[in-house]
């Protein structure tokens, strides 16, 4: 029920966007000038038979991609859907089945396992009071469900936004838990086995009445980062979020990073090859929208931010993955005319723009919600695009390749990157944590939006945000 709501909320605010006619530019056209090349190699839509969300694009050992999504089920909660492709996307096989025990909950995210399986998490529906537990669902390499396991863990609502293998063996959950003290939810963090028996599980106070728990990567230390968003040291709005934990769940530090008046979220986090992080975001304005990257060191300190607009229209960054030995590849939406689209884009290691291009699936919206590099110099991009019959969603994937121009051309920069504020760091947390939702909030639309337009988008974004909330 709350990703139906979460959808309806979406096409809502979309419509409203839409219908108020933005104009901003569109970087790179899906059009290709003369002596440029093509955006996509290959091109391909999955779903069809009702509203899909795409969770996780995993890598498979022979070369392909195994998407992992939700669908709308019928009655009993969300509908597990799986579409495994190879190397050029074309499907090999297609699955769907409930999540969560008795089916009724709602999947989030999804890991490869040791053995070429997939783990996934989300949240399922209490037979309780408590409202809502963790659930986990296991699958081997063919598909075959292994086991799904329900958790409660406090009093009130728990949720598993993050999941990743465990660097001693088992799996890692991060999510939100209501403080037993106040009902204010705190980081959640717990430890499963192979068989999804419980070897502990830590609540966390992060000091704040907001919480969004996105990310969750393992450290050479034996560690974690979670990444999100929070509000402990910006009461009324949000910063960015990194929290290092050690190997048993206890945290290490905790550190925000603000943007100044503008509201900010954490959406994913990848190690540097220089060492430290770096933090994929996004800052949300009166009158702005723009991805942005933070480059952390170990212990979390802000070296240096970068802002992405694409063709300085509105832009939103879901994705971030390694690409190459020391280069990075970025994912998300951007304001364009008729709507939003796709994009990738590939930075090198000082995030650095190197080429970007914004496509087209259909004739309708999408956005891309997942990264990965492919060789010889390639990015398969996947999301979600609406179909123009019922302006439902199906997953896409597409391969992504460089532009190119004529030899004697004068490229010109399509990517907006300035460089701003200093992280704030936090290391002594303060009481009463708070939980938020962990879903980036979806793109909308902008480019010289009219006051009311403005009013339309805060209060769609606050929609969403609390459809959302765990």
């Amino acid at each position: 029920m709350r990703q139906v709501l979460f959808r309806l909320a979406v096409g809502f605010v979309l419509a409203l966007l839409l219908a108020g006619g933005a104009a901003a530019a569109d970087a790179n056209n899906t059009t290709p000038a003369a002596n440029q090349t093509p955006p996509a190699v290959w091109e391909r839509t999955y779903g069809g038979l009702a509203n899909e969300t795409l969770l996780s694009l995993l890598g498979a050992p022979d070369g392909g991609y195994l998407l992992v999504g939700s669908a709308e089920g019928n009655g009993t909660g969300e509908e597990l859907y799986l579409v495994r492709t190879d190397s050029n996307g074309t499907p090999t096989r297609e699955m769907r089945m409930p999540f969560g025990t008795g089916g009724a909950g709602s999947p989030i995210m999804a890991d490869r396992t040791a053995d070429g399986g997939t783990i996934v998490v989300g949240g399922i529906d209490s037979a309780g009071p408590t409202g809502e537990d963790v659930a986990l669902l296991r699958l081997g390499p063919e598909g075959r469900q292994l086991w799904s396991r329900s958790y409660a863990i406090g009093n009130g609502r728990d949720v598993g936004d993050a999941v990743r293998s465990a660097t001693d063996g088992g799996y890692i959950v991060a999510g939100t838990t209501d403080s037993p003290n106040g009902g204010t939810p705190e980081l959640l963090l717990q430890k499963v086995g192979e068989d999804g028996g419980e070897v502990w599980h830590r609540a966390v106070p992060v000091g704040a009445g907001i919480l969004f728990v996105r990310d969750l990567l393992a450290t050479p230390d034996g560690g974690y980062l979670v990444a999100g968003s929070t509000d402990a040291n910006h009461p009324g709005s949000l910063d960015m979020l990194l929290v290092k934990v050690s190997s048993g769940g206890n945290r290490e530090w905790l550190r925000t990073y603000a943007s100044g008046a503008e509201t900010a979220y954490g959406y994913a986090i990848q190690p540097s090859p220089d060492g430290g992080w770096l933090l994929l975001g996004g800052v949300d304005g009166a009158s702005s929208q723009a991805a942005v990257l933070v480059k952390v060191d170990t212990a979390g300190n802000e070296q240096w931010r970068k802002r992405i607009a694409i063709g300085g229209a509105r832009t939103w960054g879901y994705a971030l993955a390694r690409a190459g030995v020391d280069g990075y590849a970025v994912a998300g939406a951007v304001e364009a005319p008729g709507g939003l689209r796709s994009y990738a884009a590939r930075l090198d290691r000082s995030g650095t723009e190197v080429w970007n291009r914004s496509f087209a699936i259909g004739s309708g919206p999408s956005r891309a919600l997942a990264v990965t590099a492919a060789p010889p110099d390639r990015l398969v991009v996947g999301g979600e695009a609406s179909r123009t019959t019922d302006a439902l969603y199906d997953l896409y994937l597409s391969s992504v390749v460089p532009p190119t121009v004529a030899p004697n051309a004068t490229a010109t920069a399509t990517i907006n990157v300035t460089t701003n504020a200093t992280a704030t760091p936090n290391a002594t947390a303060t009481a009463n944590a708070t939980s938020i939702p962990t879903t980036a909030v979806p793109a909308t639309t902008q480019a010289a939006l009219a006051p009311t337009l403005c009013l339309v988008a805060v209060a769609g974004t606050a929609l969403l945000a609390a459809l959302r909330r765990r």
